[in-house]
């Protein structure tokens, strides 16, 4: 602003008033003769980054050869110009942080592209963080972790400690990835100027915390265990149909069907309680021998 009307300045551009880095920008006069103001706009351009500053004798040399008052008189101006570096111009920054690497950490539970249950309870997701060269981590830096792209949980800010380590640590449960299905997370890194890097390079993986309802086990082609005993012969080869769960949560392509065998832990005392009786010759170990050998 002037103390009066001036002519002049009203277009084209100046390269020396505005550095950035110690570097001059390109910026833009605009205005309108007869007024007593001019604007001077510099917009930041990608790549450029350092501090940026008015060089205040560059600015005086360029308004003394632009600027006339209504007279035609030229410009003049002493001492220095009033505040101007007050608010102080921002430091440039338009270059994004290195994109960082996303890895389970101390588990396993994603190699084989499932999350179930037991897995989902605690798991530990290490960020890698870009140690190197312009787009280096820096303390003050953020990190959020994304599901689906969106972040998902509270974004931490990187502190000297984690830049020292290279890494930052996440720990995520079922409850933060949501309802069972397909998953894809992602980790970006964020500058204090507000440049995020790309996203990493994803873990994908299937959420599944519901167990299969229970199935249906039967003897196929034979009734050796209609009545509850299996002899020597039927013992030989019997074979048992495991129907699959038709409804609720089903069975599914890669589910393992497998076999328990259930030893009766009272039966087999009262078997061995038996057979020590009989060794010390008791009448109770040849009662309760035939007791068993009768089936009672």
């Amino acid at each position: 602003s002037f103390d009066g009307p001036v002519d002049g300045l009203t277009a084209g551009s100046d390269s020396s008033v505005f550095k950035v880095g110690g570097l001059g920008v390109p910026a833009t006069w605009s205005g309108t003769d007869g007024d007593a103001t001019r604007t001077l706009t510099y917009t930041i351009q990608a790549g450029q980054n350092g501090q940026a500053v008015i060089d205040e004798a560059a600015l005086k040399a360029a308004l003394v050869a632009g600027l006339k008052d209504n007279a035609g008189n030229a410009f003049a101006h002493t001492g220095d110009i009033a505040a101007i570096d007050v608010p102080p111009l921002p430091l440039i920054d338009t270059t994004s942080p290195g994109v960082p690497t996303l890895l389970e950490q101390g588990s396993n539970d994603l190699a084989d592209g499932r999350m179930n249950a037991a897995e989902a309870a605690s798991t530990v997701l290490r960020v890698n963080l870009p140690t190197t060269g312009a787009q280096a981590a820096q303390s003050g830096d953020r990190v959020a972790l994304l599901l689906d792209g969106v972040a998902f949980v509270v974004p931490r800010t990187l502190t000297e400690t984690h830049l020292q380590n290279g890494h930052i640590d996440f720990t995520i449960s079922a409850s933060d990835l949501g309802n069972d299905g397909a998953k894809t997370l992602t980790a970006v890194l964020t500058d204090k100027a507000g440049n995020a890097s790309p996203a990493s390079a994803a873990l994908s993986f299937t959420l599944d915390t519901a167990a299969p309802a229970a199935p249906l086990l039967e003897e196929l082609g034979s009734t050796d265990i209609a009545n509850g005993w299996m002899n020597a012969a039927e013992a030989q080869s019997t074979t048992f149909r495991v129907n699959l769960p038709q409804a609720g949560s089903e069975a599914a392509l890669g589910d393992t069907v497998g076999f328990v065998l259930w030893f009766n832990f009272l039966a087999g005392f009262a078997y061995g309680a038996a057979g020590l009786g009989l060794w010390r010759g008791e009448h109770w170990g040849l009662w309760l021998a035939t007791a068993l050998a009768l089936g009672t």
